[in-house]
C-alpha cells in the first residue's frame, strides 16, 4: 500500500525497482575495468543475502561479495531494490565497486544463477566493535562518530534517499577508522510508490513499525537518536512492547516523555548521569509525532552536538590504541 491508500501489486512494484535501476545506476565496470577473477574465500554473514569475503588478484583487494540468487529466471527483487543506490558517493557510505545482474559460481550452491554487488571492505560493524570499545566512557568518541553518521544522512536527504533501517550493524567501521553506512535493501528513493519493509525492532520509528511512514527522514532521524543513546549508554533505551520491572520504556518515551528518565533510573539498578543537553537531544530526536522530531539543522545546532570531537590524527591513534588491546 502507498502513502495515498492505494495498493501496489507485486508486478508493478518489480516493474518499478527494474525502471528506478535502469535509471539510477549502470551494470558494470566497463569491460576493461571489470573484476573478474574473484575468488571467494568464506562467508562473513549468513543472512537473508548472504556475504562473502572475496579476493582478487588483478586488484590484490579483498572485498565484500553481496550475493542474490535468482528466483526462477527472474532478478531477486532485492538485488535490484540494494543496486539502485550504487550511485551514492560519500565517504561515510560503504562503497559499491561493481554490481553484476547474472552470473554462475561453482563455489555457491542452490541456484544456477546470482546477482552480486561487490562492496567496499570494511573491518567489523558497530555492534561487535561496541563489543570492544565502551563508548560510553568516552562522549567525545561518541560525539565524533555521531557527527559522521549525521553527515551521511545529510548526503543521503541531498539524494532524496532514506535509509529506513539504521542500526548498529548497519554502520561499518572502515580501515582508515570512518564509520561507513550499509545494507540499502529497504532505503527509500524519492518517487518511489511504497516503503519497504518495516525497519528492525527496537530502532525503527512508530510510524515504519504501523508501516504509516510519510516522512522518512524523520524516520531516520527517529533511528539515530536510538543509535545515539545506545552508544552514549552503553544499552538500548527500551524494548518494544515489553515491560522491564513493570515499566513500559517504549510507551512512556512516546505517550510520555517527560517521565522517561525517572522511569528509566526505576528500571536500572545503578542509575546513569546523562547531561541536560543530551537529554533534550535525545529526546528531541524520537518524539513519537515525525512532524515535531528534530531535523538535520536543529541537530546541528544544538549544544550538545556542538561540543569537542576528535580529529582525523587524534581518531586514527585513539583507534589503534583501542583496537590493538
Amino acid at each position: 500500500m502507498n502513502q495515498s491508500g492505494k495498493v501496489v501489486s507485486q508486478g508493478s512494484s518489480y516493474l518499478t525497482l527494474s525502471q528506478s535501476f535502469s535509471t539510477a545506476c549502470s551494470l558494470s565496470l566497463p569491460e576493461e575495468n571489470r573484476i573478474d577473477d574473484l575468488e571467494i574465500i568464506g562467508e562473513m554473514s549468513n543472512s537473508k543475502f548472504p556475504i562473502f569475503l572475496a579476493f582478487s588478484a588483478k586488484t590484490q583487494k579483498e572485498y565484500a561479495m553481496k550475493v542474490f540468487k535468482y528466483q526462477g529466471d527472474r532478478i531477486n527483487p532485492g538485488f535490484l531494490q540494494e543496486a539502485r543506490f550504487s550511485f551514492l558517493n560519500h565517504h561515510n557510505i560503504i562503497s559499491t565497486i561493481e554490481i553484476v545482474e547474472k552470473h554462475s559460481r561453482e563455489e555457491l550452491e542452490d541456484s544456477k544463477y546470482y546477482s552480486y554487488i561487490l562492496l567496499e571492505l570494511a573491518l567489523c560493524d558497530f555492534y561487535d566493535l561496541s563489543t570492544v570499545i565502551n563508548f560510553s566512557k568516552d562522549e567525545k568518541l561518541v560525539r565524533t562518530y555521531f557527527h559522521q553518521l549525521i553527515e551521511a544522512l545529510e548526503y543521503l536527504n541531498s539524494k532524496g534517499v532514506s535509509h529506513l533501517d539504521l542500526k548498529l550493524e548497519n554502520l561499518l567501521l572502515s580501515d582508515t577508522y570512518d564509520l561507513k553506512l550499509c545494507d540499502f535493501d529497504l532505503s527509500y528513493l524519492k518517487g518511489d510508490p511504497i516503503i519497504q519493509g518495516k525497519g528492525t525492532e527496537h530502532y525503527r520509528a512508530p510510524e515504519v513499525r504501523d508501516g504509516c511512514c510519510k516522512y522518512p527522514l524523520a524516520a531516520d532521524i527517529y533511528s539515530a537518536g536510538i543509535i545515539l543513546f545506545i552508544l552514549q549508554a552503553g544499552y538500548i533505551p527500551y524494548l518494544e512492547n515489553k515491560p522491564v520491572k513493570g515499566f513500559d520504556l517504549y510507551e512512556i518515551l512516546l505517550e510520555r516523555p517527560e517521565r522517561f528518565w525517572d522511569s528509566l533510573d526505576q528500571v536500572r539498578e545503578k542509575p546513569q548521569e546523562f547531561s541536560a543537553d543530551f537529554r533534550t537531544l535525545f529526546l528531541e530526536m524520537v518524539r513519537k509525532d515525525p512532524t515535531k522530531r528534530a531535523t538535520l539543522e536543529s541537530i546541528k545546532g544544538s549544544e550538545w552536538y556542538n561540543k569537542p570531537i576528535y580529529n582525523k590524527d587524534e581518531l586514527t591513534r585513539l583507534m589503534n590504541i583501542s583496537l590493538k588491546q
